[in-house]
């Protein structure tokens, strides 16, 4: 489930940056939430500018962002807020691109995706074995799991892609 899940995000995000890219929008027009997507590179560069040059690397961002240039993001970078795949991530994505609402049909399926991300990682990090995780549930429990994740995964790439399919949803 988790794999699913995970590889889902992914491309979601990736498809939707592959989208803007595709709109073509000079980046003084893109809405501020975006700007830390596009200009991610710049960001994470002028972090490893010395001291003496962090002023004017600053600066040179912020005129970049006032470009009249069209902008292209790689798509390869996943919005993160350092909480692995919950839900919260998910919100994060959702806030990025502007999209409004919550990441999810409801908040019963943000809860399932924070189960099975706490599961994912206990596993992960050994602290529990696959049998003992997998055992709590019975047939009908893994069964109904399994469609939530899928319907939260159906649910974000059909979020994604309507939004996506309006460049004014990506302008100020």
């Amino acid at each position: 489930m988790y794999g699913v899940y995970e590889f889902t995000v992914n491309a979601v995000v990736r498809a939707a940056v592959d989208s803007i890219n595709a709109h073509a929008q000079p980046i003084h027009k893109l809405r501020h939430s975006l700007l830390a997507l596009f200009l991610h590179p710049q960001l994470e560069s002028i972090r490893n500018v010395e001291k003496r040059k962090h002023w004017e690397s600053r600066m040179r961002l912020f005129e970049r962002s006032c470009s009249t240039t069209v902008v292209m993001a790689p798509n390869n970078v996943i919005p993160s807020n350092g909480d692995s795949y919950r839900h919260t991530r998910l919100q994060l994505i959702f806030d990025v691109l502007g999209i409004d609402g919550l990441p999810a049909p409801s908040e019963a399926h943000l809860n399932r995706i924070d189960e099975v991300v706490e599961n994912r990682n206990a596993i992960a990090h050994g602290t529990e074995t696959p049998e003992d995780v997998g055992g709590r549930y019975s047939h009908v429990d893994i069964s109904h799991r399994i469609l939530q994740v899928k319907e939260v995964c159906l649910f974000l790439i059909e979020a994604t892609e309507n939004h996506c399919a309006d460049s004014s949803h990506f302008c100020r």
